[in-house]
């Protein structure tokens, strides 16, 4: 008895400090803990505009994959481009944004100006290219746009 409470304490211990926090649909998002950027959820107006994050971690890259609106685009479709150098998304270019990474700790956005009538979303995903004891880690940048308002 007394090794069952031990080994349901690591149990819960895993659950409490592993890697998984967050769920989005099927994709799990862990902790930026060798990633660290500056910003994981930019606002721009229905202008548009430029935006930047800047990683403490070198180690990581873009996933060649995105979710636009909530729509996950896992393989490229007509008006979503991927530039790849190896597994790693270096543009990903949209109807309406533009994501670059220019070098190994920085992602600059590029956000159209929004004459939808309707907010606009898209995440990127984030992978560490050495996983640590907890397996492949992940995160994410969330990039929101206001609706045009006249």
């Amino acid at each position: 008895m007394k090794y069952l409470f031990s080994i349901l304490f690591l149990i819960s211990c895993s659950v409490f400090f592993g890697c998984t926090t967050e769920v989005y649909g099927d994709t799990y998002i862990y902790p930026d803990d060798a990633i660290k950027p500056s910003q994981r959820e930019l606002f721009f107006s229905a202008e548009g505009g430029i935006d930047s994050v800047i990683t403490e971690g070198e180690n990581w890259y873009i996933e060649p994959s995105i979710r636009v609106n909530f729509v996950n685009s896992l393989t490229p479709e007509p008006d979503i481009e991927f530039k790849l150098q190896g597994h790693s998304a270096v543009t990903i270019k949209g109807s309406w944004f533009t994501v670059d990474k220019p070098d190994k700790q920085k992602i600059i956005f590029s956000v159209e100006q929004n004459e939808t009538g309707e907010k606009r979303t898209f995440f990127i995903f984030i992978k560490d290219s050495f996983p640590d004891k907890y397996g492949n880690c992940y995160t994410h940048i969330k990039v929101n746009q206001s609706d045009f308002n006249p």
